[in-house]
């Protein structure tokens, strides 16, 4: 049906049309908010202002270019974290380091240790102030806690005050004592001399014990607990994150990545146990990667060691992609002949 535009006088073609194209877009024509009436069975009815179809098949044919995107891309979940490593600060594997140092004990022939069996004690000197005395006399115990006989040597330093004058004098000594027996250690110096002392300073008395018959000299390193080190670094505790067995203070790093007692371990949310070997994420590989598990695979399915699209998966991307192309085919061509969708419909419905 050939029609004149009411508003340019342009032929125009199509039932129910007013206005050509060029007029139709106007703001002229906008501008009027006239009513179109379509003859329908001798009757007529109101309709608003046509509709522009072109910016619908636009977005539609945008949308269909994202979906399509998504849909034919590689892209599965998301990478999932695991837990970072423990801030624990304290040692859960100690170790026994030496020293450097050493203790001394007699032993018994039943195997009893006895570390310092012989005390010193009961420390006396004299003061003699202005007063004039003609003698200094110092004197200590020795007690031997033992029902055995204690040969030894002692050793201590005697101080001498004489007139402001100090003297310190190196003392040894040989003995043996009897079991039980307390040994008075005198000494006595003679000046007739005021003002003078003498004492013995006790954190100066050293006992060195020697063997007998009924004793055995013995010497052990002393020895202090200090954090296990692996490597040379603190070993990590149980439930840290690591990288190999060495790290860890149990000498086991779990398939999940973490130190503990078993190699064989529950996986962490997000990973998967793969062959007892290792827990590792899921959905990360895409097509053409090799993969230790195919449920690494984002697709789910591997062959041989790679990852690849199903066949079903295959088979709905070629109908889409089919079905993509004939609506885009048709957005096309009705965009650049300037028909409407309704158009269409009217005329296979008068058909």
């Amino acid at each position: 049906m050939v029609r004149e535009c009411e508003n340019c006088g342009r032929i125009i073609r199509g039932a129910g049309r007013k206005y050509c194209p060029y007029c139709r877009n106007s703001w002229e024509v906008k501008s009027r908010n006239e009513e179109d009436y379509l003859p329908e069975n001798e009757n007529y009815y109101t309709q608003k202002r046509e509709f522009n179809w072109k910016p619908f098949f636009v977005f539609l044919f945008i949308g269909l270019i994202v979906a399509s995107f998504f849909i034919l891309s590689d892209d599965g979940k998301e990478d999932l974290g695991v837990v970072g490593n423990s801030t624990n600060t304290i040692c859960q594997y100690n170790a026994q380091q030496d020293t450097g140092k050493v203790v001394s004990y007699l032993q018994d022939d039943e195997g009893n240790k006895y570390e310092n069996p012989v005390q010193a004690g009961d420390f006396s000197g004299q003061s003699t102030g202005s007063v004039f005395i003609g003698s200094c006399t110092t004197t200590f115990i020795l007690k031997n806690t033992l029902d055995k006989a204690i040969p030894l040597k002692i050793s201590y330093i005697h101080t001498y005050n004489q007139d402001g004058k100090l003297t310190l004098t190196p003392r040894s000594l040989d003995l043996t004592l009897s079991p039980f027996e307390n040994y008075v250690v005198s000494e006595t110096i003679e000046n007739i001399a005021p003002a003078q002392s003498c004492s013995v300073d006790p954190d100066s008395v050293n006992i060195i014990y020697q063997s007998n018959s009924q004793l055995e000299l013995k010497t052990d390193k002393i020895y202090e607990e200090v954090c296990k080190k692996c490597g040379g670094e603190i070993c990590l505790n149980d439930g840290e994150k690591c990288s190999s067995n060495s790290v860890c203070g149990s000498g086991i790093c779990n398939i999940a990545g973490f130190c503990g007692t078993e190699r064989i371990t529950e996986c962490p949310t997000g990973l998967q146990n793969c062959n007892n070997k290792s827990c590792l994420k899921v959905g990360i590989k895409k097509v053409g990667e090799r993969y230790s598990c195919d449920f690494e695979c984002k697709t789910g399915y591997g062959k041989e060691g790679v990852c690849e699209t199903p066949l079903n998966e295959k088979i709905f991307k070629i109908v889409f992609i089919v079905v993509f192309l004939l609506i885009s085919a048709l957005v096309i061509y009705l965009i650049l002949s300037d028909k409407r969708l309704i158009d269409i419909v009217r005329r296979l419905k008068w058909t």
